[in-house]
């Protein structure tokens, strides 16, 4: 008879065969590695960092979680460790081919302190770390201004305004493409150039400067206009380093001029990694092998009842055929130039942006952009580009106002083509008329804030227009820097610089660069004929900034034939009386006037010439010019 001792070992001993046994079974029950599994193992590498985008971001800002995008490669498998307590990963995933992480970071205002934070990516091969920079909120003082009526704004083309540091002429990275004798070249234009010469630009009267694109363009062709990014987070090496960029912004807001930065977001340049390799499947419109060509047709996004293929093709197409269509429908893509615009606001304090291709970017994305940078920078003021002659269709893209399509855009103000369009045709064609636009302006849900302008770096050179001569210039520049709206120049139109179509519109500012004859940066080095038109726009620009009602208010025209036209400028109580004589002969015009709005005897003094005055008489005003002759009422 076995005792209970020995039945306890025995029992024992059973139970643990059986659970060998059993262990072994599931063993044999497992499927053996495939020769697919054993690859990938075998494969699976050590992940490389190349760079995180963006660089770094801000505790207390308003977007949070921010969005990062890690570049390199081997991050299949791989996982995220952060070493900060004040920041915790909420969301990340790998890009199917390894390439790219997309990840979430949350900022924890309590917790977080301004540091480098480290981000470590990593998989059974092996990891690999980059910084993630956390800062404080800069200071708003004096910064994100925006820009209102009130302004003036000056296109400076960077590469061809003036070269303040040749050292970066050829940079090592980029070299072989500074050839000033090229006009598709880089010339040598940079952020020192244009701190150089802000006095300038202050005597002219200048209060705002709207830089064409200073992303970092391709290294192998010359993108010397700053429209074909490669990286969205640096600066073009011709131009100069993101601290030199700060500078003069610093330096510009120190004497009291603005700064506008130009932002693409339609569209990347051809060499940027994301046209061969998105980020996501939908990053990018199409591909280089396979995608839409852009039909430009505006006016099919205007109405319910537009061509939808036109539209399509106009929102997804490819600038050129060449250009990579980025798609804001897709998540990540919109995240990330929502948060690129917010990182060059705050890291440079720019106080506008201007934004390139408009309409050919779905607009619920730029009623989400718009919102979130005003969400920050409530002062902030961005402008777009509609590229059409039409107030009713370039009115449609104002922000204010939902359309057909029950969106907003949002985006506070425009650039007014059809007054550029009129203004030309008027002063420098001896065709159509000025009052047909402005008529009108009750289409747009606020005319008042139009950018108003005759010249920039995409049509050929007011100068060059058939009856464009130095007098007529000058009225047409009395018209713009009193007419509604905050006016815009093109840089060397103050000199009445020629020029055809692109590349011949973008000549170099002379003086601006080594070796020039001439600096017309000073009086001494303008010839007499551009010194008349800079002193005259100077002048023009001194009335305006003196008095109120020639920068905001309303505008109404009292009289207008193909010589002459007169306008009335009106805010709050004061009021001011614009005229101007384009024909080649002396005249006189009786004007009629609002009802009840002068007195009887009222005195009007021309500010351009105060040897002029003339009274009201029976509620008209008789107003004698001479040939080729502005005026600026001012009454008494």
């Amino acid at each position: 008879m076995i005792s209970i001792k020995n039945f306890i070992k025995y029992t024992h001993y059973l139970l643990i065969r059986f659970c060998y046994l059993s262990i072994f079974l599931i063993i044999l029950s497992l499927p053996l590695p495939t020769a697919k599994s054993s690859s990938k193992l075998q494969n699976l590498l050590q992940p490389q960092i190349d760079k995180i985008e963006p660089p770094n971001w801000w505790i207390n800002h308003s977007v949070n979680p921010v969005q990062i995008i890690i570049y390199g490669r081997n991050f299949n498998e791989s996982k995220i460790k952060l070493d900060s307590v004040g920041v915790k990963l909420v969301e990340s995933s790998v890009s199917n081919n390894g390439s790219y992480i997309i990840a979430y970071l949350e900022i924890d205002p309590q917790k977080a302190t301004a540091s480098n934070i480290k981000i470590t990516v990593e998989n059974n091969a092996g990891n690999s770390t980059v910084d993630f920079g956390l800062r404080d909120l800069p200071r708003t003082a004096g910064k994100y201004q925006g820009f209102s009526p009130d302004d003036v704004i000056y296109l400076i083309m960077v590469d061809r305004f003036a070269d303040g540091d040749q050292s970066n002429n050829n940079p090592k990275e980029s070299a072989g493409f500074y050839d000033r004798k090229k006009p598709r070249g880089y010339h040598g234009g940079d952020f020192q150039g244009i701190i150089n010469n802000l006095p300038y630009l202050k005597e002219l009267g200048i209060t705002a400067i709207w830089m064409t694109p200073i992303y970092n363009n391709s290294n192998r062709v010359s993108d010397y206009h700053g429209y074909g990014s490669v990286d969205y987070y640096q600066t073009e090496e011709h131009f100069g380093t993101l601290e030199k960029l700060q500078e003069l912004v610093n330096t510009a807001h120190q004497q009291g001029i603005k700064i506008i930065q130009d932002h693409v977001l339609n569209h990347t340049g051809p060499d940027h990694t994301w046209t061969d390799n998105p980020p996501t499947p939908d990053f990018i419109n199409g591909t280089r092998q396979k995608h839409l060509n852009n039909v430009f047709d505006i006016a099919s996004l205007t109405s319910v009842n537009g061509d939808p293929t036109r539209a399509d093709l106009t929102l997804r197409g490819w600038f050129a055929d060449i250009l990579p269509d980025i798609n804001q429908t897709d998540r990540e893509a919109a995240q990330y130039l929502i948060q690129n615009s917010l990182w060059w606001i705050s890291s440079t304090g720019i106080d506008g942006i201007r934004l390139d291709t408009f309409p050919y970017i779905p607009r619920s994305f730029w009623s989400n952009w718009n919102g979130a940078i005003h969400k920050q920078h409530p002062n902030f003021t961005v402008v777009g580009e509609v590229l059409d002659g039409n107030p009713n269709i370039v009115s449609f893209f104002q922000g204010g106002v939902k359309r057909f399509d029950g969106i907003d855009s949002k985006v506070d103000t425009l650039f007014d083509y059809p007054s550029c369009y009129a203004i030309r045709e008027y002063f420098a064609n001896n065709r159509g008329q000025l009052s047909r636009i402005t008529n009108i302006d009750e289409v747009y849900p606020n005319a008042s804030v139009l950018v108003p302008f005759f010249g920039n770096h995409d049509i050929k050179r007011f100068a060059s227009e058939p009856q464009a001569t130095i007098e007529n210039t000058i009225l047409a520049y009395t018209y713009l820097l009193t007419m509604r709206g905050t006016p815009q120049l093109y840089y060397g139109d103050e000199l009445a610089i020629t020029g055809g179509e692109d590349p011949d519109n973008r000549k170099d500012f002379p003086g601006g660069f080594p070796g020039d004859l001439r600096s017309a940066f000073t009086s001494a080095g303008r010839t007499k004929s551009e010194n008349k038109l800079f002193n005259s726009i100077k002048k023009v620009s001194q009335i305006r900034q003196k008095y109120p009602q020639l920068r905001g208010g309303e505008m109404q025209f009292l009289f207008e034939d193909q010589d002459v036209v007169v306008y009335l400028r009106s805010k709050e109580n004061d009021q001011a009386i614009v005229a101007i004589n384009k024909s080649a002969n002396k005249t006189t015009r009786n004007i009629n006037l609002p009802a009840n709005l002068f007195a009887d005897g009222v005195t009007f003094n021309n500010k351009l010439n105060e040897k002029y005055s003339t009274n009201v008489v029976n509620n008209k005003l008789k107003i004698k010019f001479v040939a080729k002759e502005a005026i600026i009422l001012i009454p008494n």
